[in-house]
């Protein structure tokens, strides 16, 4: 059995995280995904598919973050 820490991960998904936040903030790129059938027929939920994503990211770094510490298990 091998014992490996793959936390620096975490980095790459801070790093597209902030990359992302930038992005939506400008509302770039958002407009392909405004377009489709699925977006109009639940505008106002469509847009939060968005924030739940963010949302899961956010929870992955959050996660590497905490796992980087003595205590975490």
């Amino acid at each position: 059995m091998m014992l490996a820490n793959h936390t620096s991960i975490g980095n790459i998904f801070e790093l597209l995280l902030k990359q992302y936040k930038k992005l939506y903030s400008r509302n770039a790129h958002t407009q392909h995904f405004k377009d489709t059938l699925l977006f109009k027929e639940k505008e106002a939920e469509g847009i939060d598919e968005f924030e739940a994503a963010q949302e899961v990211v956010q929870g992955l770094v959050d996660e590497y973050d905490a796992a980087k510490h003595s205590h975490y298990i």
